[in-house]
């Protein structure tokens, strides 16, 4: 399990509240917004311009070359029967783009990825099979959640957005241990936005059992 929170409102580390101590990293690149600032110091930075996040604390990412890097811990690669990975989400275009992902293996098959496909959001435990939400093209603040439960005979993916379940799937494969880093915001194989949805807030990942 992992939990971060994004409401440190300063620095560069995003501080995991589980146990398994998985703390996160922003990357900022050399173009858009360059500086993590200060949640309460007007300027052009990643914690400023998130400001009126969920719990006014977000961070917000240029679209461009931002992301966060949570390591690649081996708890953070899930690979037994159960699954779900959450996050506020709040978007200013509806381009595709990376939630959470950890990364691919060397058949090119990747990890769990939660993701935005134009007005949709989308879960894949692995490549190759999603669940896909309804349409959201308000850019208000979404709260989505992909889960997997191998032990259902049937429809063992559900993507759920507020609260709702919008999108089942079957997932006949199992999930694959990929030795990569976990990103938030970007692709963890190509570490680029495509761009990322604007603002992430609260992510949580209980992991398998």
């Amino acid at each position: 399990m992992a939990h971060w929170r994004f409401d440190e409102g300063e620095g560069t580390v995003l501080y995991d509240d589980s146990d398994n101590n998985n703390d996160g990293t922003l990357e900022l690149g050399s173009s858009g917004q360059t500086s993590a600032g200060l949640v309460k110091s007007a300027g052009n930075t990643a914690w400023y311009n998130g400001r009126m996040g969920k719990q006014s604390y977000s961070l917000n990412f240029d679209g461009i070359d931002d992301y966060v890097d949570l390591g690649s811990d081996s708890s953070l690669d899930i690979t037994g029967k159960y699954i779900s990975v959450a996050a506020w989400v709040k978007r200013n275009s509806l381009s595709g783009g990376y939630i959470v992902s950890r990364g691919r293996n060397a058949s090119s098959c990747y990890a769990y990825t939660l993701y935005q496909n134009g007005d949709k959001f989308q879960w894949y435990p692995r490549s190759g099979t999603e669940a896909a939400s309804l349409s959201h093209d308000d850019y208000a603040w979404h709260y989505v959640v992909g889960v997997y439960d191998a032990t259902l005979p049937s429809e063992n993916m559900k993507i759920y957005v507020d609260g709702v379940l919008e999108g089942t799937n079957d997932q006949t494969s199992s999930l694959v241990s990929v030795a990569c880093n976990t990103i938030i915001g970007a692709d963890p194989c190509l570490l680029y936005t495509s761009p990322s949805p604007r603002d992430l807030s609260t992510s949580r990942m209980p992991s398998s059992a």
